[in-house]
């Protein structure tokens, strides 16, 4: 979808709906085809399966026994089958050739999505408005967008560095790679994903096996040493920004006016003075602990049965159709006990089944797996809504995969094949 919206904004076109329903519908098409094919794949489900299957069917028991199916609702109704369902079963039907092909895939799609990001500022430069994050390709959420382009560059670069034999330019030039993906990350001041990348590149690392402490150590300091560059050469605006997430929650209320009115259509549950940050839109993270709080209280007014899926915008400043930007707060605030379990063990499964890969039969690619999947899951607790929370579920279909496929288990003495 970046690389749609990029090259049409480029070109002079108009993106309309209707290309994001085509784009969608032939994606969902391709992957029926591709599940039909690999259906041998889908015929031993595993406890991560099961799980999934459970938490999506409470997920529309929700949706049915709340009965308030209004234009909202219906909304995140219509995204299951493409953003929970559609990269699931994608990601269940990966094979270790799929993977192998999406590593260098992803190295050089985040470089892409910066070239054409300075093309647009290029052309554009005159009509953007300078302020804490550049708006590219004519998205508000443009920055986020290629924030996660970057963060799987570095990630899947750091892989590729130290699992696969290469000439020194060809492993100077993936320095560079992760040297400019640090660096962007940090200048486009999408704070949560340069936080899930980092936390992504330490799993992997931790999980790499036969790299020695003094080369691990060497790339770390490396990282590092961008990073505090980059931090250092940042504009006021970013600077600002980035200050801004030593936001103390435990001062967020202290407010001398609160706000007015309510959301529309909406009844905070902490209170209208609670929404002062959203009306001063000034500091995200003050938000994002208004909206943590919230998501506490909606659980705690309803623990066992939620306040319904896709219904936390009723009981929030965000007004409907609002989210906590936390996948697990979210799923306990509106699916209950029940469904806040069932998404956490979902993850959790995802997350052991992966490690017990790595203790087992230490596939040489399961180091991968994990940083992609743990810089996703991360980055949701920041930004997340499980309804759409598509890269998180590919990655746990395919640790699914890594769990029950025979495929993933390679014969003896094939780990660094």
């Amino acid at each position: 979808m970046l690389f749609c919206l990029a090259i049409a904004h480029l070109m002079g076109w108009m993106w309309p709906p209707l290309a994001t329903k085509i784009l969608y519908g032939s994606l969902f098409s391709w992957v029926g085809l591709l599940a039909w094919q690999r259906r041998h794949l889908l015929r031993t489900p595993g406890l991560t399966d099961i799980i999934y299957g459970l938490f999506v069917l409470g997920v529309l028991i929700s949706f049915l026994a709340h009965g308030r199916v209004d234009f909202v609702v219906g909304k995140y109704l219509q995204f299951v089958p493409f953003l929970v369902v559609l990269p699931y079963i994608l990601g269940r039907i990966m094979t270790p050739g799929d993977a192998r092909l999406l590593v260098p895939i992803f190295v050089w799609a985040g470089p892409l999505a910066l070239l054409l990001a300075f093309i647009d500022y290029y052309q554009s430069h005159e009509s953007m408005t300078a302020g804490p994050r550049w708006i590219f390709f004519g998205v508000d959420h443009s920055p986020l967008l290629i924030s996660f382009m970057l963060s799987a560059s570095l990630i899947a670069s750091t892989f590729m560095l130290f699992t696969q034999r290469r000439t020194a330019w060809r492993q100077a030039a993936l320095l560079v790679v992760q040297g400019i993906s640090v660096a962007a990350l940090v200048f486009v001041a999408a704070r949560g994903v340069l936080l899930g990348a980092l936390l992504g590149v330490a799993f992997l690392m931790l999980a790499m096996r036969g790299v020695s402490v003094v080369r691990r150590a060497g790339f770390l300091m490396y990282l590092s040493a961008m990073l505090v560059f980059s931090f250092f050469v940042l504009p006021n605006p970013q600077s600002e920004l980035y200050a801004k997430l030593m936001t103390d929650p435990n001062m967020v209320y202290i407010t001398s006016s609160g706000a007015d009115t309510a959301a529309s259509g909406a009844t905070p549950i902490l209170g209208e003075a609670a929404c002062s940050p959203f009306k001063e839109g000034q500091n995200s993270v003050a938000m994002r602990w208004v909206l943590y709080k919230e998501a506490v209280s909606v659980f705690q007014s309803s623990p066992w049965v939620g306040v319904g899926a896709a219904l936390f915008g009723r009981h929030s400043c965000t007004g409907v159709g609002g989210y906590p930007h936390s996948t697990i707060l979210q799923s306990f605030a509106e699916l209950g006990v029940a469904g806040g379990l069932l998404f956490a063990g979902l993850m959790a499964c995802a997350m052991a089944g992966s490690l017990r890969r790595i203790g087992g039969t230490k596939h040489w690619m399961m180091p991968l797996i994990l940083g992609m999947f743990v810089q996703y899951l991360a980055t949701d607790q920041f930004y997340g809504n499980y309804l759409m929370a598509a890269g998180t579920y590919f990655w746990v279909g395919v640790a699914a995969s890594m769990q029950s496929n025979s495929e993933w288990s390679p014969p003896q003495g094939s780990e660094n094949a």
